[in-house]
């Protein structure tokens, strides 16, 4: 197993993390949520074990933002930094964006594409979801 080190944080510097594991899913996000939450017609995001995910500086405010889903962000310049369900403990998903270098993260698929914004067109063959990846996959 190939493992990769992953570092980001908020635009003022007040949360760092650090993500050190295998190599993470990531994916582009189109649900309402991300799209209302980010300010964006999409939050591309990556799929990290909770075990290999760590807080290094500062402490993150929580926006409960449904019944499930917890949006952690920075109290001081706003940045969203990840996600978390109460669905998947195990897991945290961080935004991409949030990273020191984005570039080493290729996302793999669409979610949610049912709520696309119908201007926002991305040319690529990755594959897409009505809602979220089948479990099967």
């Amino acid at each position: 197993m190939n493992t990769i080190v992953l570092e980001g944080g908020c635009h003022c510097g007040a949360i760092r993390y650090r993500v050190e594991g295998p190599l993470p899913e990531s994916g582009y996000c189109h649900c309402r949520d991300c799209q209302q939450t980010s300010g964006s017609a999409a939050q591309v995001w990556m799929d990290v074990e909770i075990e290999n995910f760590k807080l290094t500086k500062g402490t993150p405010s929580i926006y409960e933002s449904s019944e499930t889903g917890r949006r952690n962000y920075c109290s001081n310049c706003g940045s969203q930094l990840f996600f978390s369900s109460l669905d998947e403990p195990d897991f945290v998903f961080p935004h991409v964006g949030c990273l020191d270098d984005p570039n080493l993260i290729q996302p793999a698929s669409h979610i949610w594409t049912d709520r696309q914004i119908g201007w926002f067109k991305l040319d690529d063959d990755l594959p897409r979801y009505a809602r979220d990846i089948p479990e099967e996959e």
